[in-house]
């Protein structure tokens, strides 16, 4: 098992401290992706204890805007996610109806994409 804790989000760049479980190797890979696609603006460092790291990643350009974006956290060998966090702004902000569809709709998103991954063996 992997927790995911967020450390900061300050100028465009999110932290956060990811603690290994028993079973999971200090080797392991994680990767952040954004509508799909992995980004390559992610940086993982040794965290304050040998079960421990702190992923970096700075958010593209494109997710900073109106509406709401989301971003996901992946342990190489897992299906599923480890952690998903959210950028929002702009006028989307101001309708909450919109922002609750376009959460759904990011939500919806990685629901697809953990069937694909799960059953794409099938």
């Amino acid at each position: 098992m992997v927790n995911v804790e967020q450390i900061s989000f300050q100028n465009a760049v999110w932290r956060g401290l990811i603690t290994l479980g028993a079973g999971v190797s200090s080797d392991t890979k994680f990767s952040v992706t954004y509508n799909g696609d992995a980004l390559d603006t992610v940086a993982i460092e040794n965290g304050p204890s040998l079960h421990e790291k702190i992923l970096t990643c700075t958010i593209p350009l494109v997710a900073i805007g109106d509406g709401v974006h989301t971003f996901v956290i992946w342990a190489q060998g897992q299906t599923d996610p480890i952690f998903t966090f959210a950028v929002a702004g702009g006028r989307t902000l101001e309708h909450d109806l919109r922002t609750e569809v376009s959460q759904l709709r990011s939500e919806l998103e990685l629901i697809k994409q953990i069937l694909r991954n799960r059953f794409s063996g099938s």
